[in-house]
């Protein structure tokens, strides 16, 4: 019999520890929760960049100063003054447009001292010819002032309609630029999604539960990113403590030079309802829906911001601003044509 040697007892060996591996089903649930989270966060992330984002601070040529750094002196103006009769008379020498804008320039009894010393005028130029000349020349330097009035309110909304369109452009870029880092995110989310929702198919079967959490996951993804695309928005502050605006909307006059003024404030003798061209303006920008519906608290909001000091303004606000501001500069300009035709008929009845 054989003693086994070392006088000691064999010891077997110790079999290696075997890992199972971990199940599939588990791997992908982990897979799952990780993808659910990390989406999950750049919603969050996103949606917190959009509350906290400032508003747009526009450079500062957006307020630029529109209107004249001190008010102008008033001019002194002949009295109004003019007896029915004399009026008929000159209503019958001048067209209605001429006889208007002598009107609005404040020159009637000029215009009125002009005839009687037209009729004392002789062939040869006989007469008080000196004293012709002065009344004419009085009248045509109102008439040159009135031209240059005309062109400064023209200019001054012109000037007022430029500041809130560069506003609403560059706003309209701080937009696009935002909806197109949504885009993108909302297409990455989806396509994320689809691919690891089609590896875990293919991977295993049976899973579908986990594949179908991750698609909803990407839909909701791509849908988030979709809808902050499509509703974001960018703002912008614009004041205008001189508002040509307000002038229109309230009739009291603080901004427009006084023949201006005059002719804004005329009433339309083609006009069934004998409007004025102030009361036209704000029908039409109502009927442009420059203001929102009626009642709405859109109106409410617009009729604060624009005829007002100013504030925060979005895009369309600006945009809806500035064609109101474009009307009224247009028919601010029409005053030319009166003016022209009082300066034609002047300089055809000239005896010397």
């Amino acid at each position: 019999m054989t003693r086994p040697s070392g006088g000691h007892g064999r010891i077997p060996p110790v079999a290696p520890i075997s890992r199972s591996p971990r199940p599939r089903g588990e791997m992908l649930t982990g897979t799952v929760q990780v993808l659910v989270l990390v989406m999950s966060l750049l919603q969050g992330c996103a949606f917190l960049s959009e509350v906290e984002r400032p508003a747009a601070t526009p450079p500062q040529t957006y307020e630029r100063r529109c209107g004249p750094v001190t008010p102008m002196e008033p001019l002194d103006v002949d009295p109004q003054v003019v007896p029915d009769d004399r009026a008929a008379v000159m209503r019958t020498q001048f067209s209605p447009a001429a006889f208007e804008t002598a009107t609005a320039l404040g020159v009637l009894s000029s215009l009125d001292r002009l005839l009687r010393l037209e009729a004392q005028i002789g062939p040869s130029g006989e007469g008080p010819a000196l004293q012709y000349v002065r009344a004419r020349r009085h009248i045509t330097d109102h008439i040159t002032l009135g031209m240059l009035d005309v062109s400064s309110a023209a200019v001054e909304s012109d000037c007022e309609e430029g500041r809130a369109t560069l506003l609403a452009e560059h706003l309209q870029e701080v937009r696009d630029e935002r909806r197109g880092v949504y885009t993108v995110l909302a297409l990455l989310g989806s396509g994320a999604a689809a691919v690891i929702s089609g590896g875990i198919a293919l991977a295993a079967t049976g899973v579908s539960t986990a594949a179908n959490i991750v698609a909803v996951v990407g839909g909701t993804t791509e849908f988030t990113f979709g809808l902050m695309a499509d509703r974001g928005t960018a703002t912008g502050e614009l004041h205008h403590a001189r508002n040509l605006l307000k002038d229109i909307w309230t009739g009291e006059n603080t901004a427009f030079p006084s023949p201006v003024w005059y002719y804004l404030n005329r009433r339309l003798t083609d006009d069934p309802a004998q409007q004025t061209l102030r009361e036209h303006l704000i029908v039409r920008w109502r009927e442009e829906g420059r203001l929102g519906k009626a009642g709405s608290e859109m109106e409410r909001r617009r009729i604060q911001l624009f005829f007002g000091d100013g504030g925060t303004y979005d895009i369309e606000e600006l945009r809806a601003r500035a064609a109101m501001l474009d009307l009224l500069e247009t028919d601010i300009s029409l005053m030319h044509q009166g003016l022209n035709r009082l300066i034609r008929e002047l300089m055809v009845r000239d005896r010397l």
